[in-house]
């Protein structure tokens, strides 16, 4: 990290900091702005390097979801090696299964482990893809006409289960929970 040296310049009003590239005011109070700006206007060379990675984290979204999409075509096709479907399943389970290694509840680190283990199955199962099957599956992603609508057919009876479920887990918790009092 670079430690620059700040000039005080006094204005009328009150104590102006400058940064090393005179370009960007700080006043007092820690609001921003340009030399040439007026208070609360973003200064050029902020907004245009913010401009720019929008730009990146957009083209990396967009490359995400073809991947997925792509990652989708690849396991449904009969050359995709059993390793590449084995790793995707556990890292769907994973992400479902309430149990982590590390629990959500504690700040930052709950997710980082999701980010990291999903990640990394996600990443191994890719590699263990044949390249020249994945280009084909990220071809066939881009054309969006080809994919097949989504079959709502299975949701009453995953729903069902799950009501069912949520219902046996009601009436098994309330007898343990009476049985105590």
């Amino acid at each position: 990290a670079k430690i620059f040296k700040r000039e005080n310049v006094m204005s009328s009003s009150s104590s102006v900091a400058l940064d090393p590239l005179g370009s960007l005011e700080i006043d007092p109070c820690g609001c921003m702005f340009g030399a040439n700006n007026t208070p609360g206007e973003v200064p050029a060379p902020l907004s245009q390097y913010m401009g720019e990675r929008m730009q990146k984290v957009s083209k990396i979204v967009k490359e995400m979801k073809r991947d997925i999409k792509a990652m989708k075509i690849a396991l449904e096709k009969p050359e995709c090696p059993l390793k590449a479907k084995i790793l995707t399943t556990a890292a769907v389970v994973y992400l479902a299964c309430p149990i982590d290694l590390i629990p959500d509840c504690i700040p930052v680190i709950g997710y980082l482990d999701d980010v990291v283990i999903v990640g990394g199955l996600l990443w191994a199962a890719r590699k263990s893809i044949p390249d020249e099957l994945w280009k084909r599956c990220q071809a066939e992603a881009e054309d969006t006409s080809k994919l097949k609508k989504t079959d709502w057919r299975a949701l009453p009876v995953f729903a069902a289960l799950w009501i069912g479920s949520v219902a046996l887990t009601y009436k098994v918790g309330k007898k343990i929970l009476f049985s105590f009092l």
